[in-house]
């Protein structure tokens, strides 16, 4: 805002400030020149996973993964059936020793809430194990990292937002989830840059390719994270609105629209690996399930956390 004010006692408005070029914005946003605070925080990961090392996993859905991993390695396929030995007594399941296992469509056994991150994690883990495969997570982390370095500075012109950068990638729990096979950080790495681009979209940096990716990065996120579809329908919301009050509502209607559309793409391609490997939509299945169970007291606190977080973010945009 104090960029648009006049100041006082100044006959005319100031200058508005020099454009910055998209390929600027983007080395920017990717780290270009932070190369030693970037190695630096790489290797503060690395340390954490190794003093941390187990041999073992933080919770059981990361077991679930790791089992699918191995599975999907032995046979020398893509499908994250991990099988049922007590299956002919035990039909639905009931007493499978891993927690939250379910059957699919195909008849096969399954114990993953992200497709995605498996497939993803998939080549490394038949190359390394998941020493090899947990460089995913760090790498994600380090990815929100920047994430919350290019929010800082879309929203404090000026700022380098190294300061972002650090408290995110180094006193958060980004730090922990890069300890395990988690989809956590490469979920939030893709929220927080669809939310950069949001604010792009908002300030009229290309606000139709600018909502097409952030749609990209909601949708890619909910593929792993379904909350990231709450996030996703906030920001929206203030998008359309916001755009509108900027640029007239056939703006707002054409970067909102960009914005659906890439959010179905990576939602579809996953339905369909999800048809093509498993028989069926999991995922939404999983989805509707946790609306109608634990997760609908959730759901609320989610959406008010939501629209607070986006709409003080978003208010200094306009």
């Amino acid at each position: 805002m104090a960029l648009l004010e006049t100041p006082v006692g100044s006959d005319q408005a100031a200058p508005p400030p020099k454009a910055e070029p998209w390929w600027t914005r983007f080395r920017n946003d990717i780290g270009v020149g932070w190369g030693p605070l970037i190695v630096i925080v790489l290797c503060v990961y690395v340390a954490v996973n190794v003093l941390t090392a187990s041999g073992a996993h933080l919770l059981t859905d990361v077991g679930g993964k790791a089992a699918s991993l191995e599975a999907m390695q032995q046979r020398g396929d893509w499908n994250p059936d991990i099988g049922y030995w007590f299956a002919d007594v035990d039909p639905t399941g009931r007493f499978f020793p891993l927690d939250k296992t379910t059957q699919t469509a195909n008849g096969g056994w399954v114990n993953t809430t992200s497709l995605t991150m498996v497939l993803m994690m998939k080549p490394l883990y038949d190359l390394g194990g998941p020493t090899l495969a947990v460089s995913i997570p760090i790498l994600a982390a380090l990815g929100a990292a920047l994430s919350a370095a290019a929010l800082e500075r879309r929203l404090s012109p000026g700022a380098s937002g190294k300061w972002s950068f650090l408290l995110v990638g180094l006193s958060s729990s980004v730090i922990v989830y890069s300890t395990d096979l988690w989809e956590h950080t490469l979920a939030l790495a893709a929220i927080g840059f669809a939310s950069v681009k949001t604010i792009d979209a908002i300030q009229g940096r290309a606000p139709i390719l600018s909502g097409l990716v952030a749609g990209l990065g909601y949708g890619f996120a909910a593929t792993m994270r379904q909350e990231a579809l709450v996030y996703g329908f906030v920001a929206g919301l203030v998008l359309a609105a916001l755009v509108t009050r900027r640029s007239g509502i056939a703006r707002s209607i054409a970067s909102g629209l960009a914005m659906i559309v890439g959010t179905a793409i990576p939602l579809a391609l996953h339905t369909a690996l999800e048809f093509a490997l498993l028989g069926g939509a999991s995922r939404v299945d999983r989805s509707v399930q946790t609306a109608g169970g634990s997760g609908a007291s959730q759901n609320p606190e989610r959406l008010d956390g939501a629209l607070i977080t986006t709409i003080n973010l978003l208010n200094g945009t306009h």
